[in-house]
């Protein structure tokens, strides 16, 4: 099998296990996708299809089209109920996520890739970075700006119209985001 058929191969097994798993038929990922059924079921049956149509139906799976590509890597959705979420792709350091939600806007946006580092500590973040950390009173990781204060380390948000913006304490910092990258949009 050719390097082509098996990433092919590869992006329909992992496009049918993620609509089996979600209980989706081919109508409800077009549906969500804009995609037509034709399309959803050419990419699940043999993993052939134009980007922008791989980009359109992962949308619609809520992974990503790198997570679509290898199926060893395994999706780590986050969030804090607080309609920011990212996606943590499983991978050796440094790692790829997936921005989700507006509170970071202008500066990172909905579809946004993200390339982190891991930090062991604080002290190795400057004030002002992206980080992906865990808020105060939460086990589930966001990604904001950092502000460092005298006695503690606070996570905010930098869209200027986001109803709460309310520092969050940061329990733990995870990682910083290093680079982004804004695919078509």
């Amino acid at each position: 099998m050719t390097t082509r058929a098996a990433a092919e191969a590869a992006i329909a097994k992992n496009i049918s296990r993620i609509m089996d798993e979600k209980g989706l038929s081919a109508n409800a990922v077009s549906r969500l996708s804009g995609v037509s059924v034709g399309s959803v079921l050419r990419a699940r049956n043999t993993g052939v299809s134009f980007a922008k149509t791989l980009y359109a139906i992962a949308k619609a799976l809520d992974t990503t089209t790198e997570a679509l590509k290898h199926p060893g890597d395994a999706d780590f959705t986050t969030g804090a109920g607080d309609e920011v979420s990212i996606k943590m792709i499983a991978a050796p350091k440094p790692r790829r996520l997936l921005a989700k939600g507006d509170a970071l806007a202008p500066e990172i946006r909905d579809g946004d890739s993200l390339s982190t580092e891991d930090v062991s500590s604080p002290d190795e973040v400057k004030s002002g970075a992206f980080v992906v950390a865990i808020p105060k009173g939460s086990d589930t990781p966001v990604v904001r700006k950092l502000i460092k204060g005298d006695t503690a380390c606070y996570l905010t948000v930098t869209n200027p119209d986001w109803p709460d913006k309310t520092p969050l304490e940061a329990e733990k910092i995870i990682a910083v985001v290093t680079s982004r990258t804004t695919y078509f949009k």
